[in-house]
């Protein structure tokens, strides 16, 4: 899945109201509270509602000049003053604001998802991006930029009440790291999103000579496969990256490529190879993972000895070379 930022006063405000109605029709209005903040500010008299299905409460204000205030917490709401568990404010004015936590932002189907980019107070940004349990992924800015970010749930989804309380609790565990960050654990080795395709670097941001999102890149290199595999056969490219019947074969050739060489990237090809392999109608004679050269050697031992073939490429500035093609082909 990637992600785009959704930009503009009317297309965030509209985003917002779907969200108050979906959270607002699963709850029960509990009262005012008074509400705590983490940078030891209080939110006073405001309407505060109780998700009981999953024991999470909400307060959902007004905007607060440029962006919406949406509170979540777990504490119970018989009191009168509650402690916030994380806010999710998605800015609505003109331009960018990364200085806010929140954010909307649609997949490639135009589904809208409430995102979250990983501010805690007192807390560094990488580092709670990296200690996230739940999905993550990356959002493609509007003045281009790619920012690593974690998926709170798909706004109108069935699903999307449990997915936001998920996220609540997760947050709240993370805080209880706060003061003690150096033993918090990286899920994401620095190398990844937990559940996404890219290569983020070291930073929050993807940067390259050419700053090209890690969408394009992906995009690029399934293209130049494409374009390759054309000289062997007919090509097929659908939610699988690549499926290729080479001419005098009965069973075709599946490929799954990504764009970094992270642990979880290395987990979600053997996934997805493992999953559309065993749905396809005819077999695949071979599923081939289609990674960078940078490739961990332990990575492809466990990628061979379960079975798959390993395609290496370079990607010199949009530039993709495959390495083996021709042998991993034969």
């Amino acid at each position: 899945m990637s992600l785009t930022q959704v930009s503009g006063h009317r297309k965030v405000v509209r985003r917002q109201r779907e969200l108050e109605s979906q959270i607002k029709s699963s709850a029960e209005k509990v009262g005012n509270k008074k509400i705590d903040i983490a940078t030891g500010g209080v939110v006073d008299g405001v309407d505060v509602y109780l998700m009981k299905e999953t024991g999470v409460w909400a307060s959902l204000n007004p905007e607060d000049n440029e962006s919406f205030w949406n509170l979540f917490g777990t504490e119970k709401v018989t009191r009168s003053r509650l402690h916030i568990g994380v806010q999710v404010n998605p800015y609505h004015g003109y331009g960018i604001n990364r200085g806010l936590s929140g954010a909307f932002a649609l997949d490639e189907a135009g589904n809208p998802f409430l995102v979250h980019r990983g501010h805690l107070y007192k807390m560094k940004t990488n580092t709670v991006l990296n200690a996230y349990s739940g999905d993550a992924d990356f959002m493609l800015e509007p003045d281009g930029k790619v920012a690593r970010v974690l998926v709170v749930g798909q706004v109108g989804s069935p699903e999307f009440v449990r997915q936001l309380a998920s996220f609540v609790r997760e947050m709240e565990r993370i805080k209880t790291f706060r003061g003690r960050q150096d033993e918090m654990p990286n899920l994401t080795e620095n190398t990844g999103a937990y559940s996404s395709e890219g290569s983020p670097g070291d930073g929050t941001y993807l940067r390259s000579s050419l700053e090209v999102s890690y969408k394009r890149i992906h995009c690029l290199i399934v293209d130049e496969l494409e374009r390759q595999m054309a000289a062997y056969g007919q090509t097929e490219n659908d939610q699988r990256d690549l499926v290729v019947m080479q001419r005098g074969k009965q069973k075709p050739l599946l490929f799954e490529t990504k764009s970094g060489c992270s642990t979880s990237e290395v987990y979600q090809a053997i996934g997805q190879l493992c999953y559309y392999g065993h749905r396809m109608p005819r077999k695949p004679r071979k599923s081939i993972a289609v990674f960078p050269t940078e490739l961990a050697k332990v990575h492809e031992e466990v990628l061979k000895d379960l079975g798959f073939e390993v395609l290496k490429y370079q990607n010199k500035d949009g530039d993709i070379t495959f390495l083996n093609l021709v042998e991993v082909l034969s």
